[in-house]
């Protein structure tokens, strides 16, 4: 093994990727062009006598003195190396586990690690990847959502051309049958929510004529109440490991799958932030008796009103 892939200084802090940059490693295959190394091409233009690949070894380890600001639920060293191509994943792990069994690396003596092979990978891209369950339901759901927006386009040109024959200069008993105070089944409104131009002018507009906006705005509303709840109640789970002594029954309970969606909420704080500020905005821009103090007011009237907007806000 060379010294390829090497400790980091923040070890002890749960920084156990111990990676060297790919791209240094294939250099030696095929160097990179680098106009100022020209002058010493002896220097930086050196490639290996064979070919090399990256290769990330994983190591199981344990240690009396590892601290993890962050829940310890992954004990694995990632440990990146440049090796020859023709070394087989046998003999990198029995030659990984014997120099580990030997002890002779100063940082595994000072910590006293213990370090065992569990794996050995080449990174590269597999189409194996796209039969994963996740990228099957993700490619699921945007051919749902592609299929239900020309959908929603078709019926609205249906819509469309149904409205033109009422101006006609004919008379047919089948026009009474199409008469533009016709409500439109509820699978019908259904999939016309899908057709993004007609979301998109809706929520730039601020008129509620039609009463559509003020459905919109409240269902942002109740999506953002949802979501604050749900950060909360994974919140209570995350931060009861401080709390309770066997975390194991803890994580046991979390691999269930009714409670997999409480684990997804850290995804979800960026849109409560996001659906909170528009509707801020929005509804900052929709009060007109405010916006007509703000004309009224003087300059550091209005800076002071913001001021103890933004104060408010912080509180909240």
């Amino acid at each position: 093994l060379d010294a390829f892939g090497s400790a980091p200084q923040q070890f002890l802090w749960g920084n156990y990727l111990w990676f060297g940059t790919p791209d240094l490693c294939y250099d030696l295959n095929q160097p990179l062009e680098i106009s100022l190394g020209l002058s010493q091409p002896i220097v930086t233009n050196v490639t290996s006598p064979f070919p090399l690949k990256y290769t990330v070894v994983y190591l199981n380890f344990s240690t009396p003195f590892y601290i993890d600001v962050k829940l310890a639920y992954e004990n694995y060293i990632h440990l990146g190396l440049c090796l020859p191509k023709s070394c087989k994943a046998d003999l990198i792990r029995k030659s990984t586990d014997n120099y580990f069994e030997k002890s002779e690396f100063g940082m595994q003596r000072n910590f006293q690690l213990k370090l065992k092979t569990v794996a050995i990978k080449t990174p590269h891209f597999s189409w194996k990847f796209l039969t994963q369950t996740g990228n099957i339901l993700l490619s699921a759901l945007l051919f749902t959502v592609i299929f239900l927006k020309i959908f929603a386009e078709i019926i609205y040109k249906s819509k469309e051309n149904r409205k033109l024959l009422l101006f006609l200069p004919y008379n047919s008993d089948s026009i009474l049958t199409f008469s533009q105070t016709e409500k439109s089944p509820l699978w019908i409104a259904f999939i016309s929510c899908f057709r993004f131009q007609d979301n998109y002018q809706t929520v730039m507009s601020f008129e509620n004529a039609n009463g559509r906006n003020s459905k919109i705005f409240t269902s942002l509303a109740g999506m953002r109440t949802i979501v604050c709840l749900w950060v909360t109640v994974f919140h209570v789970y995350y931060y009861s490991f401080n709390f309770i002594s066997n975390i194991m029954i803890v994580m046991a309970r979390l691999e269930d799958f009714a409670v997999q969606p409480v684990t997804q909420a850290v995804f979800y704080v960026d849109v409560f932030f996001t659906i909170s500020s528009f509707l801020l905005v929005y509804n900052f821009l929709t009060d007109g008796k405010q916006m007509e103090n703000i004309l009224k007011n003087k300059f550091w009237q209005n800076v002071k009103m913001f001021a103890r907007l933004l104060l408010q806000r912080y509180m909240r």
